[in-house]
């Protein structure tokens, strides 16, 4: 763990307060004891801790990452087991409800967990750094979240937020995680919100308390890319600025890349296939192109499909809006061509005009719809593009997912293309004369 600090280590192993003596004690203890077990196993999984689980195991009998087993328990267990909670707490249902009501990746999702405790002032500066920044936010307060005190909150925080944010005692923070409108979390960094976060793509802003939450925040920060600390002397200002770059700063966008791509990476997912398909604007690409987005979709596959704009608009004058929306599994996104409108909104455009533009211009905000539909939906699994729309490779690449190149002609064409430099270099071409 290079450039680790002594703050990151569990404070148990610090011996600063009374009684920890007794854990790290007890942390030797059993540690030693481990070594006779038959095995040891990890709520986490390889692709995200293998070269921790390979040095484990110079040290340990056989270890195993066997999760995250919440996803495990997700996609596995008799639905009739539903009924077996384990929260010690009563969830609020009217959290889902109110983001429901909320543009994607607008919220701020709060939640320090079952144990961590504040002093009232780490309270209000918590307030009016969530107030100063102006996202909107759920954050989840326990009644003892403070200590030795009820959390009271300052009427005017109340008064100042209450049109953009909600609280609640506690919250089903898996389905939380996983809406479509949280874009970041505030998180105490134990294992299971960590976790659970990294499975669901949301990047994190770190306060951690104690126990395990140190090295976990450690790693979220400087391993793994997808948070930023924030300090333990907590003040509003910084609260505030963190919020900002975790919502909206080119900080916080890397690491909700980075989030995206360890979500992705997570074997034990089950969801179904996700394939994004972008043909060329022109009928003659889109009509192939959206007959194999069908077939795909028939075999299981969730589907976007991208158009450009222009070519979506008169989609939708052709077909109607609705035949277009809420379609199961299979959903329509858009990019800019970057053209100037032409007069006639009906035109066939021009395919050297338009194919320069998209390669020119189109590759952000392809991969703002890839991190879009992955955060909607499901991580992105593969991209089928137009053979003319080749620019979308890189964004494959950098997802390590496969990208595929349709070619819409027959394939002796594509031959002939290739043999161009070979008639130029010929003296064949261009033609000469009339």
């Amino acid at each position: 763990m290079p450039g680790i600090r002594l703050k990151d280590i569990p404070p148990f192993v610090r011996v600063v307060h009374p009684g920890d003596e007794f854990m790290v004690g007890f942390s030797q203890r059993e540690l030693k004891r481990a070594k006779s077990a038959s095995a040891i196993i990890f709520n986490t999984f390889d692709e995200l801790e293998d070269d921790i689980l390979d040095t484990l195991s110079l040290m340990f009998p056989l270890c195993y990452g066997i999760g995250p087993v919440h996803l495990l328990e997700t996609n596995n267990v008799d639905r009739s087991l539903d009924i077996i909670k384990s929260n010690l707490w009563i969830e609020d249902p009217k959290c889902l409800k109110w983001l429901d009501g909320k543009e994607p990746l607008s919220v701020v999702y709060v939640n320090f967990g079952s144990i961590t405790v504040m002093t009232p002032q780490q309270l209000v500066e918590f307030c009016w750094g969530l107030a100063k920044s102006n996202y909107s936010f759920l954050w989840i307060i326990r009644p003892d979240l403070v200590i030795g005190d009820s959390a009271v909150l300052p009427p005017e925080f109340l008064a100042e937020t209450s049109s953009r944010g909600l609280l609640a005692s506690w919250c089903p923070q898996e389905q939380v995680l996983n809406h479509p409108s949280i874009g970041g979390f505030l998180t105490h960094s134990g294992w299971n919100s960590t976790i659970e976060s990294i499975s669901s793509g949301v990047p994190m802003i770190c306060w951690p308390f104690f126990a395990d939450q140190q090295p976990n925040c450690w790693w979220s920060c400087n391993k793994w890319m997808i948070a930023m600390e924030i300090d333990n002397n907590v003040k509003s200002d910084e609260v505030s600025k963190l919020v900002i770059e975790l919502m909206s700063g080119e900080r916080g966008n890397e690491m909700r890349k980075n989030s995206f791509i360890l979500s992705s990476m997570d074997s034990t997912q089950k969801n179904q296939p996700h394939v994004v398909c972008i043909p060329f604007p022109a009928q003659g690409h889109i009509n192939p192109m959206l007959k194999l987005a069908k077939i795909l979709h028939s075999k299981g596959f969730f589907i976007t499909f991208v158009n450009t704009e222009f070519s979506h608009q008169r989609l939708l004058r052709t077909l109607g809006s609705a035949v277009l929306h809420d379609l199961p599994s299979f959903h329509f996104e858009t990019i800019s061509d970057s053209l100037p409108p032409p007069e006639n909104p009906e035109a066939t455009q021009d395919t050297t005009s338009t194919l320069k533009s998209l390669h020119e211009n189109s590759l952000g905000p392809f991969k703002s719809v890839l991190y879009k539909a992955s955060t909607l939906y499901s991580p992105v699994t593969c991209i089928v593009a137009d053979f003319l729309m080749g620019f979308t490779l890189p964004a494959a690449e950098e997802l390590d997912i496969p990208g595929i190149l349709f070619w819409t002609s027959g394939a002796g064409s594509l031959i002939c293309y290739d043999h161009y430099p070979t008639l130029i270099q010929k003296g064949l071409m261009p033609l000469k004369g009339k």
